[in-house]
């Protein structure tokens, strides 16, 4: 799915699309967004507990993967102009959640390690795995498969992924300035919901772009796909 044509991946381009997707249906990028990000948020609200906030990450695992999961396929399927409803979406890959749940704790482990050791070895974790997760979801890649193989297609391709990275936090930083500011002069609480709708956002379009340039590489892959000329024409 390698290609190297320069204009795979078109900042502005890219960006326009993610946000025109998210747009024609937002109601479902923001209740997939929310069931993933959930766990989470319990977890924060556990915090006086270790074991307790740890429990309930560890047994909520699979449910985080199918709502990510189910947000590369809300993607794909808007991107093919059909539409899926919730169930759908959260129906899961057809071998079961086994090899998505898996896969998903693997991609999260790297990316972590490389964000507890430094910013600069995640940042370049996250750009190396850049499409793996499409690739467990859409071609029912295992993980470790997935990160070969995204390493492999991000190749040549990894300062316009800094970009698209870069532009993520550019915007997840100026929504995280606002939110401080509104729960400054309105209170705690509208800065706690304030705080989720800027998690739901950002963990959306995250996704988009992840799941975009997916399709961007393979679609640049098929355009260079030689031509059997041996096969009689009709």
């Amino acid at each position: 799915m390698a290609g190297n044509t320069s204009n795979t991946l078109n900042i502005p381009e890219i960006y326009t699309e993610a946000f025109q997707l998210i747009r024609a249906d937002p109601g479902k990028f923001a209740v997939l967004s929310a069931i993933g990000l959930a766990p989470s948020w319990v977890a924060s609200l556990l915090s006086g507990s270790f074991v307790v906030s740890f429990v309930v990450l560890a047994v909520s695992l699979p449910i985080v993967a199918l709502a990510n999961g189910g947000l590369v396929v809300l993607v794909t399927a808007l991107r093919n102009r059909s539409t899926m409803s919730l169930g759908e979406l959260l129906s899961g890959p057809r071998d079961g959640f086994v090899r998505l749940t898996v896969a998903y704790v693997l991609l999260s482990l790297v990316l972590g390690v490389g964000f507890v050791l430094l910013v600069v070895p995640g940042l370049v974790a996250l750009i190396f795995l850049w499409v793996a997760w499409p690739l467990v979801v859409l071609e029912e890649a295992s993980g470790i498969e997935a990160m070969k193989r995204s390493a492999a297609i991000v190749d040549g391709h990894k300062v316009k992924i800094t970009g698209i990275i870069l532009g993520l936090v550019g915007i997840y930083i100026g929504l995280g300035i606002v939110q401080v500011s509104f729960a400054g002069a309105l209170g705690p609480a509208i800065g706690i919901a304030l705080g989720a709708l800027v998690g739901i956002i950002v963990n959306s379009l995250a996704l988009t772009l992840v799941t975009l340039s997916y399709h961007r590489f393979k679609d640049a892959a098929t355009q260079l796909a030689p031509v059997d000329e041996t096969r009689p024409v009709d």
